[in-house]
């Protein structure tokens, strides 16, 4: 009898223990259940593409876009890698009819034509920006950007397997050359009679000015060498520093150009016009103020060259050489013409108010050089007539949008 009890007590003392753990199971479970987010589904996705596709499990991973399609909409992660897998599988449709690409389009979807130009286009080039901005390596990456790393050299690696295909349409050829060099050159044949009538055609020529890649705020540090010369050169070279600031439309870029310039040293003494007396200096600080109008004559990968045309003002503050204190100014009209090149460093900015979304920053470093027409008069004075040259080095960048790549 007693074994009967003791054999009940320890069966109880089990039977309660495990109903405990199995409650604490289950407020385990509920309290961590919640509805995926796209970010959550986006990556998961980025992390079992690649897997499915290599192991050529087609009929999973046609789900699994579909499940992103279905929930997400058309995101630029899936609408690349729907287009390039469907040219791939012979499945693609240059009218996009439902059922081609994108799993989620209707009909509907297809007419609306606004709708279709803002999620095609805009995500052809919102590749772009990803595949520009995209890591050097794979070292020092979390999991998230890892995944999306090798999802995106899993669209380029198919892309680059249909290169040299032959039996591929015009319009596949433009979109396999694109997802392997994502150029807008490339984009800029669907203007071409060939596509007359197309849905891509007709959403290219509405978007037009979106597939450029450099366009929002300019601007940029400047520092340098003044160079006058004819009598103007009295005043000798000088360093200058200064900034400018504006805006970039496509090969367009318009800036609010301003410097300070001042000797080093002692200039050679020059006689300055004060009303009816001369006044010596050997010393002077010039003012700069311009409106650069510049022209992207050239740009190929990450160099530009642009043509330069500024209309500006020039103002010399002339100081006396015992207490450098200013007694009088000169100005001129200061028009130039010159050249810059650029190179382009892109990285990306995180968004603060949302840590999914980045900005393509396209930091770039020029190297300018501008002549300058200059009109002082200083009679009865030295003769200060002669123009300038100028040389400097730019540190700045061009803002863009924001994308999201996802972490």
């Amino acid at each position: 009898m007693r074994r009967y009890f003791l054999f009940c007590f320890m069966f109880l003392g089990i039977w309660f223990s495990a109903t405990a753990q199995d409650k604490n199971d289950y407020v385990q479970n509920i309290m961590t259940k919640r509805i995926l987010s796209c970010d959550d589904i986006g990556y998961n996705v980025a992390l079992l593409v690649p897997d499915l596709y290599y192991a050529k499990k087609t009929d999973t991973l046609d789900a699994v876009i579909k499940h992103w399609e279905r929930n997400c909409g058309m995101t630029e992660p899936a609408t690349s890698l729907s287009i390039i897998y469907a040219i791939q599988q012979n499945t693609f449709n240059s009218q996009l009819n439902k059922g081609t690409f994108c799993h989620n389009f209707t009909d509907a979807a297809i007419a609306d034509t606004a709708y279709f130009r803002k999620s095609i286009m805009a995500n052809l080039h919102d590749y772009k920006y990803v595949f520009d901005s995209r890591p050097a390596s794979d070292s020092n990456m979390d999991d998230v950007t890892l995944a999306y790393v090798h999802y995106y050299d899993l669209i380029y690696n198919i892309a680059a397997s249909m290169i040299n295909a032959t039996d591929l349409s015009p319009m596949e050829k433009i979109l396999v050359q694109y997802y392997c060099n994502p150029d807008t050159t490339n984009l800029r044949r669907l203007s071409s009679s060939l596509y007359n009538g197309s849905p891509m055609q007709h959403a290219y020529t509405g978007l037009t000015t979106s597939l450029q890649t450099l366009n929002g705020v300019d601007y940029a540090l400047l520092i340098g060498a003044w160079i006058p010369h004819g009598n103007l050169s009295i005043l000798g070279t000088s360093p200058y520093l200064g900034f400018l600031i504006g805006g970039r439309k496509n090969k367009w870029t318009i800036d609010f150009n301003t410097t300070i310039a001042f000797p080093l040293g002692n200039t050679p003494t020059y006689m300055v016009s004060n009303h009816d007396s001369l006044s010596p200096s050997n010393t002077f600080v010039a003012f700069y103020l311009g409106i650069d109008v510049n022209y992207a004559l050239f740009h190929k990968g990450k160099s530009e060259l642009d043509l330069l045309g500024t209309v500006a003002y020039q103002g010399i503050q002339v100081l006396n050489g015992s207490g450098n204190s200013a007694v009088l100014s000169l100005s001129s009209a200061d028009p130039n013409a010159g050249i810059c090149y650029k190179f382009y460093m892109k990285h990306r900015v995180q968004n603060s108010s949302n840590s999914n979304y980045y900005k393509i920053s396209n930091t770039y470093i020029g190297l300018q050089a501008k002549y300058h027409f200059l009109f002082y008069s200083n009679e009865p004075g030295t003769n200060l007539s002669g123009n300038a040259f100028s040389i400097g080095i730019l540190y700045g960048g061009t803002t863009s949008k924001y994308i999201s790549y996802n972490k």
